[in-house]
């Protein structure tokens, strides 16, 4: 059976899994099995970046790159999932976009006002 050459994120975004190496593919699914068995979410989390760090810095890549690739992006889905799992992270819903609406909404609101209350010079 040929494994899946798509990971699905929890927003329905998908990793695609083409352009990994084997080796990379081997991470990935030892992050897998690592979040299904280990379902501690800070546990987790100190396992997945030590050993993205190990795996990628064995290679030469530097930091800023390992955050582009497929399995530090799916390595933070897993811990979403973890975090929402134990109920120490709540998902993403119109709360979230609510939330950036008002605090938004609120820091151009203080600077027209600001602008407003400073008196003008002549």
């Amino acid at each position: 059976m040929k494994p899946a050459e798509v990971y699905v994120d929890l927003d329905g975004h998908e990793i695609t899994l083409t352009g990994l190496d084997p080796a990379e593919r081997r991470l990935v699914a030892r992050l897998r099995r690592r979040a299904r068995t280990h379902p501690d979410w800070t546990d987790f989390d100190n396992y997945w970046m030590r050993a993205l760090v190990a795996f990628y810095d064995a290679r030469g890549v530097h930091r800023s790159a390992v955050k582009k690739r497929a399995p530090f992006r799916i390595a933070q889905d897993l811990s979403g999932r973890l975090g929402i799992a134990s109920g120490l992270v709540r998902p993403d819903d119109y709360r979230s976009e609510l939330e950036d609406l008002i605090r938004g909404s609120s820091r151009r609101g203080a600077r027209s006002v600001r602008r407003r209350a400073s008196p003008k010079t002549h």
